[in-house]
């Protein structure tokens, strides 16, 4: 296969990150199109559980696990110290204050749109979102191509909280 014909069967797709002190929020894009916008947790250093995961380069896939709690989800691949990190539905990525009600433990949540209110950022119509995100995804699996995810900020890192 040339150069030409294996760059052609790749797809990039681009999570441009804004970090908050309590989230990490972001926008999810092919090309110039925006598919869906993203809630993560804040950045505290990878750590697991905690954490959003390091910017970088993923590639993506189908979840294999058939016991997964969110079926149709999709893996990122090869995340440094991490493992099953996926784009999942979920509306809230805030640990502040003891919140138990955290959708995510370091996974990618895709949103139609972020809000602010009552304190918290928070997510709108994950569900709808994440359809558009896996149509997305499932056309290109489709059509042959490998699809990467590049992570990339808009702002620097918040420094992490004190006490």
């Amino acid at each position: 296969m040339s150069t030409a014909a294996a760059a052609a069967s790749e797809t990039v797709l681009v999570l441009e990150r804004q970090y908050l002190n309590d989230c990490t929020v972001g926008a999810l894009k092919k090309g110039e199109t925006i598919i869906c916008h993203t809630l993560e947790l804040a950045w505290r250093n990878n750590m697991r559980r905690v954490s959003c995961i390091p910017e970088g380069r993923y590639e993506l896939v189908p979840n294999p696990n058939p016991k997964t709690r969110f079926p149709g989800s999709w893996l990122v691949r090869n995340v440094p110290n991490r493992s099953a990190i996926l784009f999942h539905p979920g509306n809230d990525a805030s640990l502040e204050d003891g919140n138990e009600d955290v959708d995510t433990m370091g996974c990618i949540l895709p949103q139609t749109r972020i809000v602010y209110t009552s304190g918290v950022w928070r997510g709108e119509q994950s569900a709808t979102a994440f359809r558009a995100l896996t149509t997305v995804l499932q056309q290109l699996a489709r059509n042959g191509h490998r699809v990467f995810l590049q992570i990339t900020s808009l702002t620097q890192r918040m420094p992490e909280k004190n006490g």
